[in-house]
């Protein structure tokens, strides 16, 4: 809080049942892109582990800054982007213009549903969705996520 007092943190929060399985492909492609062999489990096992470190004392309190962090959820994003970008404008203290707005949701209508789909599984990873859920299930109820 002393080098940057006036910070304001934006957290974005999403199922670990999901988001767990989407680094693991991720990490999958960039691996596989330098080796003919990819553990699959192994790269599970790791996500795991560190995932549950960085949420572990994940709260909504208070914290070392002033500004309280903003916590969004994907599925809210995803819902409405362009709603939770005036909730950010208006945490940052920038004002939206029309102009941005119009702009926004020309983007938005333009790109439609024209982003490819990437099928992948906890269970490609050597992980269970239901286990996921379970482990996490702190962290999925401080933030009202869906499981």
């Amino acid at each position: 809080g002393q080098v940057y007092p006036g910070a304001r943190v934006i957290r974005l929060h999403r199922s670990p049942a999901a988001a767990l399985p989407s680094v693991c492909s991720l990490t999958e492609v960039v691996r596989g892109a330098r080796s003919d062999r990819v553990d699959r489990a192994g790269i599970g096992r790791y996500w795991l582990e560190q995932v549950t470190a960085a949420l572990a004392g994940l709260r909504r309190r208070p914290g070392p800054l002033a500004n309280p962090p903003l916590d969004i959820r994907f599925s809210d994003l995803a819902a409405d982007p362009l709603a939770v970008c005036a909730q950010v404008c208006d945490y940052i203290g920038v004002p939206l213009t029309g102009k941005a707005w119009t702009r926004m949701s020309a983007f938005l209508a333009a790109a439609g549903d024209a982003r490819g789909r990437h099928r992948y599984s906890a269970a490609d990873y050597g992980l269970s969705s239901r286990e996921l859920r379970e482990h996490f299930s702190d962290y999925l109820t401080e933030f009202g996520l869906d499981a």
